[in-house]
């Protein structure tokens, strides 16, 4: 892709392919982001065509969780077993990609997150990019993907699908 500034053409490279990840089914988890045990969410394979290639990554997950405190769910972004989008952990304070967005909600609200990334593997072998999840830490809260905790039988209560999607850029 190019584009004109200031007269120069300027080039950001192009899409060499996209590799795509939905999820339409519902998960949950009491698994601890404090103690480094997450779930996986959803898993995306590419294999890079050049090592110089630069991988896009975005991705939305809705979340849901069982209390304003507990269950809050934290989000995490791999490549491989390597996470990768986080920041840097201090102390008692976890490295996550997502904070606990949860943690004014109730048990009827779903939340929306959304991540973006870019990554450059420095590989022309198969990668496996992951969405992870765990509920906050403390206690005995319960992390929900793709639903509130209540999830009753009504329209009031909704079932969402989470994705991940890949773009290879070249130069």
């Amino acid at each position: 892709m190019a584009i004109f500034i200031g007269g120069t053409e300027k080039s950001f490279g192009k899409v060499l392919q996209v590799q795509y990840d939905n999820k339409a089914s519902t998960e949950s988890t009491t698994n601890k982001a404090s103690s480094g045990n997450y779930a996986d969410v959803l898993s995306v394979n590419i294999t890079p065509s050049a090592s110089s290639s630069t991988i896009a990554i975005t991705a939305m997950v809705t979340e849901g969780a069982s209390s304003s405190s507990d269950g809050s769910c934290i989000l995490r972004l791999l490549r491989d077993s390597t996470q990768i989008g986080g920041g840097t952990a201090s102390g008692s304070r976890i490295s996550s990609t997502t904070g606990r967005k949860t943690a004014s909600a109730d048990a009827n609200t779903i939340n929306s997150e959304s991540i973006t990334w870019i990554d450059t593997p420095s590989t022309t072998s198969q990668v496996t990019y992951k969405v992870q999840f765990a509920s906050r830490g403390g206690g005995s809260g319960t992390a929900y993907i793709g639903q509130t905790a209540n999830d009753s039988n009504s329209s009031e209560h909704q079932r969402t699908s989470c994705n991940l999607t890949l773009f290879e850029i070249g130069a």
